[in-house]
């Protein structure tokens, strides 16, 4: 079977959507599929050294859908958000190629989603925009969702719940005292700032606050300097998810800090080793409350920071939590059970397009 997967590649832009798409990518090779990666926004001039072939290209829909239509696939899977989905999935509809949306952050499920720009023509030209790709909903064969929440959102009639799935390997990090974890690329949404603030209202504990990730915008490029920062905050720069893992392992608590969003990578891979979460207004799937694996403060800055001096204080919950976290994500999050949840969901969706074909 011949799979073509569209979203940004992790070798342009490596975030949680595009690791994810890259992990699926090698495990269908794995097994058997052709699997081809058109990346909008990639470089023709680099090197893809990857088990599949990328295929990269503008980020514009006619050259979208020429490489996607150039790989003659059984079926797109796509996850890239709605950028350009509506006039590419009419172009692959008419080729009856089956598309399996892949929704990844709540924005994709939202029809009215739009970002705030400069300016009142810009931000409601981002409105009709995101609205007018969402129509592209009416066409797609089905969705998926990472976070079980954001099910039948959708006017869509076959929707299925794929959790994410995160490799285990961690490389060994040491640090020369106890330190809090914070992941993410650094931009607004992900609210660094918090981090930074929370810190500083545990500079008399003799704990540090680790922070990892790629600055994105310009405006953060001020945590680039180490005097800029508390004195028990470092920042570490990009680091690769087995790095990161590790870091996670190490690591007292995982702060989590972002905007409600699908369901970041950083909590699995923080479960996985063992390692409790404090969020400070977003608990995906309800799984910190109903799994026993952390703590969430709906946004409530003194619940954030008691929360943080808890499980700082208290080794024994500390230890439960990570326990429970490491059973859940282990049973749950494995990036095989993704796939076999996929193939499960391709295998219908083949058949459907021939029964109706």
């Amino acid at each position: 079977m011949k799979i073509t997967i569209v979203n940004r590649h992790r070798d342009d832009m490596l975030g949680g959507s595009e690791l994810q798409c890259d992990f699926i990518a090698t495990e269908l090779v794995k097994r058997g599929y052709a699997v081809h990666y058109v990346a909008p926004e990639g470089s023709k001039e680099r090197i893809y050294d990857w088990p599949y072939t990328v295929l990269p290209c503008k980020n514009q829909p006619e050259d979208i859908s020429r490489e996607i239509l150039s790989t003659n696939p059984d079926l797109v899977l796509w996850r890239f958000n709605k950028h350009h989905f509506f006039p590419v999935i009419r172009k692959l509809k008419k080729e009856k190629i089956p598309v399996l949306f892949a929704a990844s952050s709540v924005n994709d499920v939202d029809p009215w989603f739009y970002k705030k720009k400069n300016g009142i023509r810009k931000t409601v030209k981002s409105l009709v925009k995101s609205h007018w790709n969402h129509l592209g909903m009416r066409l797609v064969d089905a969705v998926t969702v990472n976070n079980a929440e954001y099910l039948n959102r959708l006017s869509v009639a076959d929707q299925y719940f794929v959790p994410n799935g995160m490799p285990i390997d961690s490389e060994p990090f040491e640090w020369n005292k106890r330190y809090c974890a914070w992941v993410s690329n650094i931009k607004q949404i992900k609210r660094p700032e918090k981090l930074v603030e929370l810190a500083t209202c545990f500079r008399s504990e003799d704990v540090d606050f680790i922070m990892v990730g790629d600055i994105q915008e310009p405006s953060y490029e001020w945590m680039r300097t180490p005097g800029n920062l508390p004195d028990n905050v470092y920042y570490l720069g990009v680091k690769t998810p087995e790095e990161v893992n590790g870091i996670l392992k190490s690591a007292e608590i995982h702060i989590h800090t972002c905007y409600p969003e699908g369901f970041p990578n950083v909590f699995i891979q923080a479960w996985m080793q063992g390692t409790p979460s404090v969020s400070f207004g977003f608990d995906p799937s309800d799984y910190l409350k109903t799994k026993e694996m952390g703590f969430d403060a709906k946004e409530n800055w003194e619940d954030f920071k008691r929360y943080v001096k808890l499980l700082l204080d208290d080794e024994a919950l500390r230890v439960k939590l990570g326990g429970n976290a490491s059973r859940f994500a282990h049973d749950t999050f494995r990036i095989e059970k993704t796939v076999d949840k996929l193939e499960e969901i391709f295998a219908k969706l083949i058949k459907k397009v021939n029964v109706s074909g």
